[in-house]
């Protein structure tokens, strides 16, 4: 109860210095004082926020590791088990956060200064929501992210925009986000065999009100109104704060969780066959994302072509196609023999980090995206165009900083402790695959120039890049095939399944798959792309509208 109570206080104080916060962005001209009082307002909350968030920490730590909560505020047992409790840790981070926004808070004098110290506290507000653990029943880490981040910043956004009105489509937007999050929520945390129970209850419950209400706000694009505007989204906060710290025991119902399950968040898969690395599996977070970016995609094509201009369809098939091949190794069971076999993952890895990028990159969809917005008449002043023409988009499109980014970065997750961090949790386990993702499109798009990028990098920069790409890589496929202890942070030696009897061998398949594929992708077919579009390169002078029907024809 004591732990339910100081993550429901930190959660409500962090949402009144948001407030304030979003107070400050509606009063941008105020004179001295006014801004004084402020700062002052928000500093107050920050510092209480902050208080309640370390104060919170010994108290989930005795609930998860089952200890008294005198033997929890030790400084032995805090130095020793709060950075390792994923819900301790991140209420550190939050703590963290609740500091820096009251030191901002006196030293913010703008509109637009007030509206990052906001987002900064929405930020610290969400970190909590993260620790959310695994859930066997699901084995979804994208359904985890939503049902952990979505109720808290929903009810967040309620206590802060309900008392100052907010259009109709902001309320509707809340809404949602405390639907889908609240139904997330339940369907993650529902425990199942015999552990059904008042926990059941409970889970169920507030998923089914929190969901009900989400629909009641996107159905009338209203809030509830005085008083209830924050009691409500205060109780959803409590009891979610409930939900987070008692969580119910993993397990499928099948009996309890190994160390390796509990690990990876899924129950142990079978020996694999073709027909189970290729059986679907859900993932949220990418099913979401994959069907989005080809509904945009495809739109932005259509609207281009009833406006008169030309599209060429291979270019549509090239992005398409670098859609399916990300939905083949994470919307099925590719995804979960991942984190058990090292070979699997690399196959996973190449996907995501060579041959989806190329695929994507040659689809040239930041060309697309910027010619319909030029249409629509948004295309000088536009985020897209703020974007496309930004010092951090221009310096990542770099192509000393793209290839560096994509072949030395691979030394840095997988010989050090960053591998196994990030397999640990749901988030890190995502953010790495869209890491792959990222680092291998801007490497292909600096390459192939398709796109409207900043850098005009000369054909001859854009060869050695290839060359360098490919020599590092190979470096480091056979160092993984020679090396004579587990890689990877001993991640896949603590998780290795009772089938899988030579972990070596299996980290020298991996090995071969990283240095062969390389070769493969960047040997072949960008050599192959490099003379098709070497020298259609776009001038600086047309970049930022490059003709979309432009052809791969040199």
């Amino acid at each position: 109860m004591v732990a339910v109570t100081l993550l429901a206080l930190q959660f409500l104080a962090g949402a009144v210095a948001l407030r304030l916060s979003l107070a400050g962005v509606r009063k941008p001209d105020a004179d001295a004082p006014v801004r004084a009082s402020l700062a002052e307002r928000v500093w107050i909350a920050a510092m209480v926020w902050f208080l309640f968030a370390v104060f919170a920490i010994p108290a989930v730590l005795a609930v998860s590791l089952d200890i008294d909560l005198s033997v929890a505020a030790r400084p032995r047992v805090l130095w020793t088990f709060a950075f390792h409790q994923s819900i301790s840790a991140l209420l550190l981070l939050s703590a963290g956060v609740a500091i820096g926004v009251a030191v901002l808070a006196w030293r913010t004098r703008t509109g637009r200064g007030w509206a990052g110290l906001a987002v900064l506290a929405f930020v610290g507000l969400a970190l909590p929501g993260l620790s959310l653990p695994h859930s066997l029943l699901v084995g979804d880490h994208g359904l985890t992210i939503l049902a952990g981040v979505l109720p808290p910043v929903a009810a967040t956004a309620w206590i802060a925009v309900a008392s100052r009105g907010g259009s109709s489509q902001v309320v509707r937007w809340i809404g949602g986000a405390l639907a889908v999050g609240s139904i997330s929520l339940t369907l993650v945390r529902i425990p199942v065999g015999s552990q059904i129970g008042t926990y059941w209850f409970v889970c169920t419950g507030t998923g089914i009100v929190a969901a009900v209400l989400g629909l009641v706000l996107v159905r009338s694009g209203k809030f509830l109104g005085p008083g209830w505007d924050l009691f409500v989204p205060g109780l959803l906060v409590v009891v979610f704060a409930g939900l987070v710290v008692q969580s119910g025991p993993p397990g499928s119902g099948s009996g309890p969780a190994t160390t390796a399950e509990g690990m990876m968040g899924d129950s142990m898969p079978a020996a694999p066959t073709l027909l189970r690395l290729f059986a679907p599996r859900s993932d949220s977070l990418f099913l979401i994302a994959t069907l989005g970016a080809a509904f945009a995609y495809l739109h932005a094509v259509r609207e281009l072509r009833a406006n008169g201009k030309p599209w060429a369809s291979r270019r549509s098939g090239f992005f398409i196609a670098g859609l399916i091949g990300a939905a083949l190794v994470t919307l099925t069971d590719i995804g979960r023999y991942s984190p058990v076999l090292f070979s699997v993952h690399m196959a996973q890895h190449t996907m995501l980090n060579m041959l989806t990028p190329l695929l994507l990159a040659l689809g040239a969809p930041l060309a697309l995206a910027l010619e319909n917005s030029r249409l629509r008449g948004t295309g000088v002043a536009g985020p897209l165009q703020w974007f496309a023409t930004s010092r951090a988009f221009a310096v990542a499109t770099k192509p000393v900083v793209a290839l560096g980014v994509y072949t030395f970065g691979l030394f840095g997750l997988y010989f050090s402790p960053a591998f196994p961090w990030l397999m640990g949790g749901h988030l890190g386990h995502e953010l790495m695959l869209v890491f792959f993702l990222v680092t291998g499109y801007l490497f292909y798009a600096s390459i192939l120039a398709l796109d409207p990028l900043p850098s005009h990098p000369t054909l001859r920069v854009r060869l050695l890049e290839v060359v360098l790409g490919m020599v590092v890589q190979w470096i480091f496929g056979v160092v993984v095939m020679l090396a004579p202890i587990a890689v990877s942070g001993g991640w896949f030696r603590t998780v290795q399944p009772p089938w899988l009897t030579n972990l070596h061998r299996d980290q020298f398949v991996g090995g071969g798959i990283a240095a062969m594929s390389t070769q493969i992708c960047d040997g072949i077919i960008v050599m192959f792309a490099l003379l098709l579009v070497g020298r259609s390169r776009p001038t600086r002078k047309s970049s930022a509208t490059i003709s979309p029907d432009a052809d791969v024809r040199g």
